[in-house]
C-alpha cells in the first residue's frame, strides 16, 4: 500500500482563531463541539425547511495541522483538499475546497476555512470531512472526520 505524503494530525472547529506573527503560535477561540439554534419562526422553519437543508447564521472555522510523512525527502507538496459537512443521515449539505502549500523545508502545514453559515436539516450529529491529498496523488483521502452536535430547537405553540 503507497504512504500518503501528508498526514492530518489535528482539525478542530472554532468560532475563530488568531496566529501571532511573532512566535507562529496558533490560538483557537471558543472551540465548538455542540450548538443549538432556535429559528425566529419555528413553525415557518419547519414548513420551508427543503430537503438540501436551510441555512443557519453561525461563525465557524475549521482549523486544521498536517505533517509530513516522509522527513528524507523534503520537497515542495501542493496540498489540495475539500471540507464536506454531512447530516445526521450522511447526506452531503457542503463541499468547499481548501488548499496549501508546503515549502520544502516546512515539515508542518496550517490550513483554515471559515463559514459565514451552515446548513441544517434536523437535529443530530453532523460531521465535518477534511478530505486532502497532494496535487500529484489521483485520490482525494480522508484526513480527519469532526463531528458536531446540533440542536434545533423548534418551539411549537399550542
Amino acid at each position: 500500500m503507497k504512504k500518503n505524503k501528508i498526514e492530518m494530525i489535528w482539525a478542530v472547529p472554532c468560532q475563530s482563531s488568531s496566529t501571532d506573527s511573532q512566535s507562529n503560535t496558533i490560538s483557537l477561540f471558543n472551540v465548538v463541539e455542540r450548538v443549538e439554534f432556535t429559528p425566529d419562526d419555528s413553525a415557518l422553519f419547519e414548513k420551508n425547511l427543503p430537503s438540501d437543508g436551510a441555512p443557519i447564521n453561525l461563525n465557524l472555522e475549521i482549523v486544521s495541522l498536517m505533517a509530513r510523512t516522509d522527513l528524507k525527502e523534503l520537497q515542495v507538496l501542493n496540498v489540495v483538499g475539500k471540507v464536506t459537512l454531512s447530516d445526521p443521515d450522511e447526506k452531503i449539505l457542503l463541499e468547499a475546497p481548501i488548499e496549501g502549500v508546503m515549502n520544502k523545508n516546512d515539515r508542518r502545514l496550517r490550513l483554515g476555512l471559515r463559514f459565514g453559515g451552515i446548513k441544517v436539516t434536523k437535529s443530530g450529529i453532523y460531521s465535518f470531512t477534511l478530505w486532502i491529498k497532494e496535487s500529484s496523488e489521483k485520490d482525494f483521502y480522508i484526513g480527519a472526520v469532526v463531528p458536531i452536535e446540533i440542536q434545533i430547537n423548534l418551539n411549537k405553540r399550542d
